[in-house]
């Protein structure tokens, strides 16, 4: 029954490939939109400060929120451009060892660099509320408000849609391992 199941399982590799080839391929463009999307961010914040500081003559110009604004948008960029490298530029040559190991990896829930987007974000929202006209928490009330919420989708949909992707690869290494 156990060589049944390593049959089956070799014989699924290449329909399992061909999903992670396709998840990666939609994860890889959704990060280069996002990328794209910061691009343009970061190029319409710096046109502001111009604007706001050469000719309006803006003297007061709050330097410790553009400082964190700015660094934060150009430090998520720079993440979402290394993840995207990643997940576009996937060798599925490679050993299928060695592959499914890298996909565990890429599908893991959270990783220890994701700590440094968290801070980012929260370095963004600070700078983003230091000169709110409804205050400074009400600010941060409402925005850390809407992470919680893209926080829940985003993990309903790894759940559904790249979790199952992660249990394949790693029950595939618990096999070859064997």
């Amino acid at each position: 029954m156990d060589t049944n199941n390593k049959i089956n399982n070799e014989l699924d590799l290449p329909q399992f490939i061909k999903k992670l080839q396709k998840e990666d391929n939609f994860i890889g463009g959704l990060y280069k939109v996002l990328e794209i999307m910061y691009l343009i961010w970061i190029l319409l914040y710096l046109l502001g400060i111009i604007v706001g500081v050469f000719f309006m003559k803006d003297l007061s110009v709050n330097y410790l929120k553009h400082t964190c604004v700015l660094s934060s948008l150009i430090f998520i960029y720079l993440f979402l451009r290394k993840r995207k490298k990643e997940y576009q530029n996937v060798d599925y040559s490679q050993t299928t060892y060695d592959m499914l190991k890298k996909t565990v990896l890429r599908y893991k829930y959270y990783r220890k660099e994701d700590t440094l987007i968290i801070i980012a974000v929260s370095i963004l929202f600070i700078g983003l509320g230091l000169d709110n006209y409804r205050g400074f928490w009400h600010y941060q009330i409402y925005a850390w408000s809407c992470v919680i919420v893209c926080t829940i989708l985003g993990s309903i949909w790894w759940y559904f849609k790249l979790k199952p992707l992660k249990d394949k690869a790693n029950e595939l290494i618990k096999e070859i391992e064997e």
